[in-house]
């Protein structure tokens, strides 16, 4: 029993392990190639993600130049989620977003940015060590 465990928990570890290293290779082309620029927070919204959990996320306003270097507000929502008085309404706040697509952009944080994809590194990484003790015990 104890051999399919592992084999399953190795399995599970080296998929977890294989998204994450896509999403990091994918953040990191994402910092390399952004422009930061202030953006301000103009307010919150109240949101559910897709893993249930809920909470208040920044609606964050900032200016690009577009293609004919003329300026553009764009607006977006923090991914990070916090209580109501969390948020300072007309704080500045650092801004990174895809040149090639202004709309896609991210708060300038390590957990905006990395803490996602290091999570899961680290969650495969445990998998595959359960995984492998657990067939080393056969």
């Amino acid at each position: 029993m104890s051999g399919w465990l592992g084999m399953f928990l190795v399995s599970g570890g080296l998929v977890a392990f294989t998204k994450a290293l896509a999403m990091l290779y994918q953040m990191l082309v994402f910092y390399r190639r952004s422009e930061l620029v202030n953006g301000k927070i103009i307010g919150a919204e109240f949101v559910k993600n897709s893993s249930g959990r809920s909470g208040y996320a920044a609606v964050i306003e900032y200016t690009v130049k577009d293609k004919t270097q003329r300026n553009t507000r764009q607006r977006m929502r923090a991914a990070q989620l916090k209580n109501e008085s969390g948020h300072r309404i007309g704080a500045e706040i650092g801004v990174r977003y895809a040149m090639q697509n202004p709309q896609f952009a991210r708060v300038n944080s390590f957990a905006e940015i990395w803490l996602e994809p290091l999570a899961g590194i680290t969650l495969g990484l445990a998998l595959i060590t359960v995984g492998l003790a657990f067939l080393d015990k056969l």
